[in-house]
């Protein structure tokens, strides 16, 4: 695997080089995520209760500090020791489309998670 999972699909490697699709892809992943983790807080598969309860602790911390340095400076000298492409496979600056559906979903994330 790789950080920018759009060249993990079968034969995408050979789309090298295709940053927009690459970004708007893995934009895509980042926000599936996001659901995910609203999906698992809301209800957790029966039997994995605790597992998930422990994974979740540990995750949404996370999630909500990187997703908000996204939110609040896109273009800002805080990115600026990012690399073009971070760890989450998310370019920087993130695109206005990313950044609008995420002020959505994070909202949700923080209800969720009582934050």
């Amino acid at each position: 695997l790789c950080t920018e999972p759009y060249y993990n699909e079968g034969a995408y490697d050979k789309h090298v080089g295709a940053e927009r699709n690459s970004r708007s892809y893995n934009e895509q992943v980042v926000l599936n995520k996001v659901q995910y983790l609203v999906a698992m807080v809301q209800a957790p598969l029966l039997g994995w209760e605790e597992e998930i309860a422990e994974y979740l602790v540990h995750s949404i911390p996370k999630a909500l500090h990187s997703l908000n340095q996204y939110k609040a400076a896109p273009d800002a000298a805080v990115l600026a020791s990012h690399a073009e492409c971070d760890a989450e496979g998310l370019f920087v600056p993130p695109t206005e489309g990313f950044l609008c559906s995420l002020q959505r979903l994070l909202p949700r994330l923080q209800v969720a998670a009582g934050v």
